[in-house]
């Protein structure tokens, strides 16, 4: 079992950070990135500098989380756990946001992990200097490759980008594989004029481009052959309110133990699966990669927790096969 966050301050007022809180909660319950922070988090040069570092305060803050860190990882003697370790420095992350104000929940995900990155780069020693990738971006986020094709010479360029978020449009569309296939789809951009070959040197009236190809996608095909692999559903952001900058917001965890939960401030409790699936106000999904096999009970295993899904294979959770 895991700790909730508080919104309140200490008379009881609610201090707009249910945005913060709902992060956290989504990053305290991704394993592989808890692991990594418990065993490379050391005090950093910010740190020592007395300066915001977004990696110490994640670290502490999840050592909070969790019950049985506290002992181990944290000094911490609040009975509460609570994100104003970061939520203090918020402006220092982006000088749009504001402590007090609700913000946008996705916008800042995209804003600590890049803060993240920053503070890691400054740690060397939790640095792999033979990876063109950070160790954030290696846990979270996708590596795009833009491929563009000219049609006079039919030479191909690209682009790699790497993304902490996908955002994908959903209105137009059935579900979330439907919507996926249309943001990489293939296409033909016709103003020739905002690009020229430099193989060729000629300004094409057409050219092709192969919509934002994942890289990390291609590798897990590759090491997933036999199709062992899959990406499993981690934890969904909800948002009530008209804008994303208002109204309230929460989270569905799966905790280590394999059952969700809603976190709703400090308030835990138990959910099924069910009800996390079929909900009509989720924001931001987030997913884990594990082996196919770790999802399956034996043919006479039964679910006894109410936290899962009605159904007896627990891969009724929203999946991708890679």
């Amino acid at each position: 079992m895991f700790d909730g966050l508080s919104n309140d301050d200490q008379y009881g007022k609610s201090e707009n950070i249910c945005f913060i809180n709902t992060i956290v909660q989504c990053l305290a319950n991704t394993a592989h990135f808890v692991e990594w922070l418990l065993e490379n988090c050391t005090p950093s040069q910010l740190m020592m500098a007395n300066k915001f570092c977004s990696f110490c305060a994640l670290y502490e803050v999840i050592c909070d989380i969790h019950h049985e860190l506290r002992n181990e990882y944290s000094s911490s003697d609040s009975t509460c756990a609570t994100a104003k370790p970061i939520a203090q420095y918020l402006e220092q992350l982006l000088s749009a946001f504001r402590f007090g104000e609700q913000g946008d929940p996705s916008e800042f995900l995209v804003v600590l992990l890049g803060h993240l990155i920053l503070c890691v780069k400054i740690n060397k020693t939790v640095v792999d200097m033979n990876s063109s990738l950070q160790p954030i971006q290696q846990i979270f986020g996708l590596n795009i490759v833009s491929i563009i094709e000219c049609k006079i010479c039919s030479k191909t360029s690209s682009v790699d980008t790497w993304e902490s978020i996908l955002s994908l449009p959903i209105s137009s569309y059935s579900d979330l594989s439907e919507s996926i296939s249309a943001y990489f789809t293939i296409e033909d951009i016709k103003n020739g004029d905002l690009y020229s070959c430099s193989n060729c040197g000629k300004m094409p009236e057409k050219i092709t481009l192969d919509g934002y190809s994942d890289e990390t996608c291609r590798q897990s095909h590759k090491e997933n052959e036999n199709h062992s692999f899959i990406d499993k559903l981690n934890s969904v952001v909800v948002h009530l309110g008209e804008y994303a900058t208002n109204g309230h917001v929460y989270a569905y965890v799966c905790s280590p133990d394999g059952y969700w939960y809603i976190a709703d401030g400090e308030l835990l409790t138990p959910v099924h699966l069910d009800l996390v699936l079929n909900h009509k106000d989720a924001y931001t999904l987030s997913y884990v990669k594990m082996l196919k096999r770790s999802l399956y009970l034996s043919d006479n295993e039964t679910i006894s927790s109410p936290t899962h899904s009605s159904s007896v294979i627990i891969s009724s959770t929203p999946i991708v096969s890679l």
